[in-house]
């Protein structure tokens, strides 16, 4: 027997496809947020390598010029680190705000899904209810044509 239609089938077709933008759009933003992690972790280990340069430079002996360019160096590392923070900082809150627009997309979706399957049983019960009816008559009129 045909399938009957589901009427809100456009509407799931396009909760569907927005959901699969929400999903790009939070790939991108968690790539981006990944991204920025790293390079804050680079920028860290980089501060890092050049501190323990410096104490090497500073046990062996380092003129007074020398010591003010790694200071002044040091200083806008330090800078960098913490524009990298705040990035990283913005990122995650972009990241979190993609991941509840995706969410809210997938219920959306999940709840239109729901009602078509809840569609198709009830359907499926109705034509099962008038199969059933149209089987007692017919086995009632076989009974009394064939007495």
């Amino acid at each position: 027997m045909a399938q009957k239609e589901f009427k809100l089938e456009q509407v799931l077709n396009f909760r569907k496809e927005v959901e699969k933008q929400c999903i790009r759009e939070f790939a991108v933003a968690r790539e981006e947020y990944e991204s920025a992690c790293n390079r804050l972790e680079e920028e860290i280990r980089s501060v890092n390598r050049l501190d323990e340069e410096v104490q090497r430079l500073q046990r062996e002996g380092i003129s007074a010029v020398e010591l003010q360019m790694y200071a002044d160096f040091f200083q806008r590392k330090s800078l960098d680190i913490r524009l990298q923070r705040m990035e990283t900082e913005n990122l995650k809150c972009n990241m979190a705000e993609k991941r509840e627009i995706l969410i809210e997309a997938a219920k959306d979706k999940k709840a239109l899904e729901i009602l078509k399957e809840k569609m198709a049983r009830e359907h499926r019960r109705e034509l099962a209810v008038k199969e059933r009816l149209f089987l007692e008559e017919i086995a009632l009129r076989g009974k009394f044509h064939g007495s």
